[in-house]
């Protein structure tokens, strides 16, 4: 058995390539005509890495805390805490913005209180959307983990979140706490999972099953091709990006910039579609209608904007407040 990545520090490469998915995520928000016809292969595209990350983070975080004794339930407790607190905090902030001016702003028809329903349901649409990655990753990391203890194997566990994705072939699966997409990206969470721990043939085993399963469904005029062809890109995606980390974190380990985004990820997630938007609406009453839409070389721009913006809000959370983002204050070497 190969054995695991340190548990005791976070690796250089992990943490800048979690940076470099979370841009690539950001720039996929800004609008763009030219590739909005191909927006579903798009979110496949941008969402299979940033969930092989994160399962590749869940392995060493969880190796971590077992390394030091710590029950199982205090482990997924502790995980559950750090997600559900930010959680909690930026739907309320974002749900009172959008009762102020944010729901006429954007010509919302919404009833006040859906926003609420959608939150305690796990299926943020109106305020705070981007955030369903958060709930679906709660779901993802509990619903795993409890298996994890329960199949300690690895094979028959690669096997068995490998085919989760067929679960999606029955109509009753149940609209909330965004179980749908769980089933599906489940897989690529599993295979961070392993591949956190060089334990390379179950992330190969259950990647290749949820791939090959849509096969079938294809010959059957199931209309699975966007996964089809978007997952092996999203893969290709993600190697790029680990060979520009490892380079990268090999010569410049982990500067002060790369911390604090990596620490904000999750700050940045929240506010990039609200910053986006309003520069959206403004150049539509400034300038044109669709005027971002339209000119594709405003997007760096505006990604660039979006950075300077929530910066100097992850510095203020991480130094007066990080129990937002469910931390404490880091000490003064990290």
């Amino acid at each position: 058995m190969a054995s695991p990545a340190s548990p005791s520090s976070r690796l250089a490469w992990v943490d800048i390539s979690n940076v470099i998915a979370m841009l690539c995520i950001v720039w996929g928000h800004v609008p763009c005509a030219a590739v909005d016809s191909i927006k579903p292969a798009r979110h496949i595209f941008f969402t299979v890495p940033f969930f092989l990350l994160a399962g590749i983070t869940f392995r060493l975080y969880t190796d971590k805390y077992r390394c030091t004794g710590h029950s199982h339930l205090h482990i997924i407790g502790r995980r559950l805490r750090s997600m559900l607190t930010p959680a909690v905090v930026f739907y309320l902030l974002f749900y009172v913005l959008w009762l102020a001016f944010g729901r006429t702003l954007a010509g919302d028809t919404e009833a006040p209180l859906k926003p609420l329903i959608d939150f305690l349901t796990g299926q943020p649409s109106t305020v705070l959307a981007a955030y369903w990655f958060l709930f679906c990753l709660i779901t993802m990391q509990t619903a795993f983990y409890l298996l994890h203890v329960v199949i300690p194997r690895k094979t028959p566990l690669a096997v068995l979140c490998g085919l989760m994705p067929l679960a999606l072939l029955w109509p009753g699966i149940p609209d909330c706490y965004q179980i749908g997409p769980a089933l599906k990206f489940i897989p690529f969470l599993v295979m961070g999972w392993y591949i956190g721990a060089r334990e390379y043939r179950p992330a190969a085993l259950c990647g290749t099953l949820a791939y090959l399963i849509l096969l079938p469904q294809y010959a059957l005029g199931i209309d699975v091709r966007t996964e089809l062809i978007a997952i092996p890109l999203g893969l290709l995606l993600l190697a790029l990006i680990v060979i520009l980390a490892k380079a990268l974190g090999a010569r410049y380990g982990r500067p002060w910039l790369i911390r604090t985004l990596r620490y904000g990820a999750l700050v940045i997630l929240a506010t990039q579609n609200y910053i986006i938007g309003f520069v959206r609406i403004l150049l539509d009453r400034l300038v044109a209608p669709d005027f971002l839409l339209q000119h594709y070389a405003l997007k760096p721009l505006v990604v660039l904007l979006v950075y300077l913006i929530t910066l100097p809000l992850i510095l203020l959370i991480r130094d007066h407040c990080p129990w937002v983002l469910g931390k404490r204050r880091p000490s003064p070497q990290t």
